[in-house]
């Protein structure tokens, strides 16, 4: 799967007449990054998501309605695998693409509520999962920041704490996790919303 989306951001640069990197090169690249080793090493299932978003992507190339209702289907199956392409109906918005838009928020909705056990289930593994890492984050007050928790919003007090700048620690991870990332987002999705060529971008943006 990843060699696969590799193959397809390759092409995509080619598309752009992007300076010229060889397909082994990027492969490499990608498969020896560490978010990759990381994933692999954890035995962690992100890259489900990638042959959705290539499948819809695919499907939405052709313009009718259908397609693009089809096309929003299949997206809204990747945050019920893993919940950060939840972030890919906002994308929807950036690429005007409103019947997707609409399909993948019905199509979430429809998937969340046959299923109301596995969804119940979820949100108490969530939340017993979030309980044993702060319950070892408290273990070790020294660490800064532990590797075996990625979590910008979780280690926040961390990053700052023993620098000049401690006083920053004292903001919800939350908050400043939103306050940090969501003006990336929205200026991006907004070039995006603006942008006369955006069908060339698709994938990269998504």
């Amino acid at each position: 799967m990843a060699t696969v989306a590799s193959w397809v951001a390759w092409r995509c640069r080619q598309r752009l007449r992007l300076s010229s990197i060889p397909l082994p090169a990027i492969i490499a690249a990608v498969l020896f990054s560490t978010p990759m080793v990381f994933a692999m090493e954890r035995g962690q299932y992100d890259l489900v998501t990638v042959p959705i978003v290539i499948g819809a992507l695919a499907i939405m190339r052709r313009e009718s309605r259908m397609a693009q209702i089809v096309a929003g289907g299949l997206l809204a199956i990747a945050p019920w695998a893993k919940v950060y392409p939840g972030l890919l109906g906002i994308g929807l918005v950036g690429l005007r693409r409103w019947d997707a838009m609409i399909s993948f928020a019905v199509v979430g909705l429809v998937i969340g509520a046959s299923m109301p056990g596995e969804a119940r289930g979820w949100l108490a593994n969530n939340d017993l999962v979030m309980a044993q890492a702060k319950y070892l984050s408290q273990m070790e007050p020294i660490t800064r920041v532990h590797p075996w928790n990625h979590s910008l919003s979780e280690n926040w007090p961390r990053i700052w704490s023993g620098t000049p700048m401690r006083f920053l620690g004292r903001i919800n991870g939350y908050i400043a996790t939103a306050a940090i990332l969501g003006p990336m987002l929205a200026w991006v999705s907004w070039q995006m919303f603006r942008c006369r060529r955006r069908q060339l971008l698709v994938f990269p943006y998504l």
